[in-house]
């Protein structure tokens, strides 16, 4: 398994396999809450007036440390040639900055980032930072994909076994240490 932050592929660079040639650069991205997948990694647009391009993970010929490697010219389309990728873009649904909730109605935070799989475009973890006064001291929670019940337009939920309470010490406990 090939894993990335998505976070780190923001402004990277999309260059044409064959010619090393620039496509564009990745502006944003959106995922299709179905599957938990990244639809498309959305360009900067080239041109005032023209549609915000797009490339398919599965046009991706590489991830590199600084760079996008497209198969070629021809992967990089307009969204209204996937099924379903306008609605996706219309709903912002690039999940970094989504509420993170349980499926109760617990608020755990806000998803920062994601980490997912390069080959498959899989996602695989949440990052997610409390939205509490300590939430500012406190690392961020790191949930599995897996545990994801749903995903609705700016709200990420999660089962509500995800975060337990610690547990309460006794007293005997507190002084025998």
């Amino acid at each position: 398994m090939n894993l990335r932050q998505v976070s780190n592929v923001r402004d990277m660079p999309v260059l044409d396999l064959e010619t090393g040639a620039p496509l564009g650069r990745v502006v944003n991205w959106v995922v299709n809450p179905r599957d938990q997948r990244i639809a498309a990694w959305l360009l900067n647009k080239s041109r005032l007036l023209q549609a915000q391009p797009a490339i398919v993970p599965a046009d991706i010929a590489e991830y590199g440390p600084h760079m996008l490697v497209a198969r070629d010219r021809q992967t990089v389309i307009a969204p209204s040639e996937v099924v379903g990728l306008p609605e996706l873009i219309t709903n912002q649904m690039s999940v970094v900055g989504f509420r993170a909730t349980t499926d109760q109605g617990q608020i755990l935070g806000t998803v920062t980032d994601i980490i997912f799989d390069t080959i498959s475009a899989q996602i695989q973890t949440y990052y997610i930072r409390p939205q509490t006064l300590t939430g500012l001291l406190q690392n961020d929670l790191v949930l599995p994909a897996s545990r994801v019940t749903k995903i609705e337009p700016k709200r990420v939920v999660f089962g509500a076994d995800v975060v337990s309470p610690p547990p309460v010490q006794t007293q005997e406990q507190i002084q025998a240490v």
